[in-house]
């Protein structure tokens, strides 16, 4: 269950077999972006993925890896070209992203998409909305990134996604 960032409860069916990879969405006008923020995402370990989970939901054990980010000399003159992106960022989402008692956005996507910023460079101007005003102003192009959504079909329109940063799947839990 901790696998499914959910505590104290159990399992009574799935609604669907396969699970929903959450993903980083990206405006489909910026697919280098995309591939920065995945060369990012690929350093990301799973230990520090689950160090970063743990901070939200309890879990036990995790496997050791390492990963270098190298860009392209072409990636490398895409972040020169722009350097600075607009990030969306809801506040009413946790353990995924969300104010804290203190008022500090936080949360497993935040924590992870610091790192990628970290890594790669990326300067991020950080606006907060509702998720579906966030998505909008995607679309319309005023906003690049959205840290943390479900892939689907109908996003592919108008966004480029990174690889999963967490999968969910959708399931009845009772206590």
């Amino acid at each position: 269950m901790n696998e499914n960032v959910i505590t104290n409860l159990k399992n009574v069916g799935f609604f669907k077999e396969a699970a929903t990879p959450q993903v980083i969405g990206i405006r489909s006008d910026m697919p280098l972006l995309r591939d920065i923020l995945d060369k990012g995402l690929a350093t990301v370990t799973t230990t520090e993925k689950n160090e970063i989970l743990g901070r939200y939901v309890s879990l036990s054990g995790a496997a050791n890896e390492s990963a270098r980010l190298q860009l392209t000399v072409e990636e490398q003159a895409w972040l020169e070209a722009h350097p600075v992106v607009r990030g969306a960022a809801t506040t009413d989402w946790p353990p995924f992203e969300f104010k804290d008692a203190k008022g500090d956005y936080t949360g497993y996507a935040v924590d992870i998409f610091s790192l990628i910023v970290k890594r790669t460079g990326l300067k991020v101007e950080t606006s907060f909305d509702t998720f579906q005003k966030l998505l909008d102003k995607v679309k319309n192009r005023e906003l690049d990134i959205l840290p943390i959504l479900a892939q689907a079909p109908d996003r592919e329109k108008y966004l480029v996604f990174t690889r999963p940063i967490f999968t969910s799947q959708e399931a009845i839990w009772v206590q």
